[in-house]
């Protein structure tokens, strides 16, 4: 799982980023800057999830649970 917290670590600092661009910048490149950044961090969020869920599914696979028919995880509260 910590590959999966470096991964959401480096999309955070994105994120921050995102949030400097819209409260410091004036200029006529913000908005490309923060188009950058936001598909980069985009990119890394879902890079993110599937590194923390892989092995949850991996596991269920090995138990022989059809992928159709497996549990989606409780991400209620993570909003």
């Amino acid at each position: 799982m910590s590959e999966a917290a470096d991964t959401l670590k480096s999309a955070l600092r994105l994120i921050t980023e995102m949030i400097d661009i819209l409260e410091n910048s004036d200029d006529a490149e913000a908005p490309q800057a923060f188009f950058e950044a936001y598909h980069e961090a985009n990119g890394q969020l879902n890079y993110a999830v599937y590194q923390a869920l892989h092995p949850l599914l991996r596991a269920q696979r090995g138990q022989g649970s059809p992928s159709a028919t497996a549990k989606r995880p409780d991400l209620d509260g993570l909003e």
